[in-house]
């Protein structure tokens, strides 16, 4: 759930930020086209305006047409309101070269840079147009006696964007379509990694009940056998039938420890609560060498320790357990008459013996389930130990480390992450 929650927090920023530039681009490229679109109309209003007042304004004096300057001059004042913006407006003059220059008859203030350009291309193709830079500006032709080009109407406007609706629409946007997409995608993982849970743990399911079964063949297989051969009295010479008494007494020894390894590793697994409380590794590392003493001696296995006083907050029983796992292996596959060191040094606990080691290829191996060396030393082992010892570590954030080489011993540690 942890790792989902990133996923969908890392995804939910992404998306919102991809939307929100693409959904900004949109808005403020509507917004312009909206702006221009209303200059345009304003600049062909004024220019068909004047073309109105020129046409309501001619008169003639001798066979020459003239333009009453005192309309036209009176709308001029009145294009302000009409324009809401920047307006100028000039009259085209032709001179004997045909060359059109372009003189202003309401507001003389200078033009914006690229002006010129926008209004002789009005002139010269008789219709509105336009341009955008840092802003916006609209040339629209003057039309006059006959159709002729009087001049040119030109509007300028600086791009004007409503930021701060712009910024919420954007956003609420932007946010409920991050939403969705983080959403999906997130379901899909959820979908994807339960998928994939449920095939580890089936997998999980199917090679535990081959081991389990292939474990549990062997004993039921012997304890069968002899109770068959004691029930039909195939064995009646007491020597023997003592012999088979011990075998079923050892078979039924292991049952009852790999029953008791199973729960253990089921509890652990579970979640069991731990009883933690501050205590001294030096003590329960002695407890333990202790309660293995017996075992050793049956081999004439000394134990050499040097421990120095570690104070660490841990469930002191299966700490415990941890390390009489540890040095039950060390005993298990150790010659008679070898020594077993173990040390504890800063946050470092080592349990080092010079028995069989363990090979590279079984190395990767050890803390799987089931796994075990088919030697005769572990005939009595469930493969079960090893998992059990990584799984108390893991639980109090210990780390654990095997270094061994084939013939050669093998040296366990536990690091405490203080």
């Amino acid at each position: 759930m942890k790792k989902l929650t990133i996923y969908f927090a890392i995804f939910f920023v992404f998306f919102a930020v991809i939307i929100s530039a693409t959904f900004s681009n949109i808005f403020n490229s509507h917004n312009i086209n909206l702006q221009t679109t209303e200059l345009i109309e304003r600049a062909a209003i004024i220019s068909t305006n004047i073309s109105d007042v020129i046409s309501y304004s001619i008169i003639q004096r001798g066979g020459t047409v003239l333009i009453q300057q005192l309309p036209l001059r009176n709308f001029l004042l009145s294009i302000q309101n009409i324009a809401r913006a920047d307006v100028w407006v000039f009259s085209a003059v032709q001179d004997f070269s045909n060359t059109i220059h372009l003189i202003p008859i309401y507001n003389s203030e200078q033009v914006p840079e690229g002006s010129y350009e926008v209004m002789f291309n009005a002139l010269n193709n008789s219709e509105v147009y336009y341009n955008i830079l840092d802003g916006i500006l609209v040339a629209s032709p003057i039309l006059g006696i006959n159709d002729e080009l009087f001049g040119t109407v030109l509007i300028y406007s600086e791009i004007l964007i409503n930021r701060e609706a712009g910024a919420f629409a954007i956003f609420t946007l932007s946010t409920s379509i991050s939403l969705l997409v983080s959403f999906l995608f997130c379901a899909f993982l959820f979908y994807y990694f339960r998928l994939k849970e449920n095939e580890r743990l089936e997998n999980l399911r199917r090679d535990f009940i081959a081991n389990i079964s292939h474990e549990l063949r062997t004993p039921i297989t012997v304890l069968k056998g002899s109770l068959e051969a004691i029930e039909d009295g195939i064995i009646t010479d007491e020597k023997i039938l003592k012999e088979f008494n011990k075998e079923m007494l050892k078979e039924t020894v292991f049952l009852e420890r790999l029953v008791r390894d199973l729960l253990d590793l089921s509890n652990i697994q579970a979640g069991l609560t731990l009883e933690k409380t501050t205590i001294n590794l030096k003590e329960v590392t002695e407890d333990a060498i202790k309660a293995m003493a017996k075992i050793a001696k049956e081999k004439n296995i000394t134990i050499a320790y040097n421990l120095n006083n570690l104070q660490i907050n841990a469930d002191y029983t299966r700490i415990r357990q941890l390390l009489i796992i540890l040095l039950e292996n060390a005993i298990k596959f150790s010659p008679k008459e070898s020594t077993i060191n173990v040390s504890i040094n800063l946050n470092c606990l080592t349990v080092k013996d010079n028995g069989l080691g363990i090979s590279e290829e079984e190395l990767p191996h050890i803390f799987t389930r089931f796994y075990k060396h088919r030697g005769e030393e572990n005939k009595q082992g469930t493969g079960l130990g090893l998992v059990i010892a990584k799984e108390i570590a893991e639980k109090h954030g210990i780390k654990i480390n095997v270094d061994s080489k084939k013939n050669k011993g093998t040296e366990v540690s536990l690091t405490w992450l203080l």
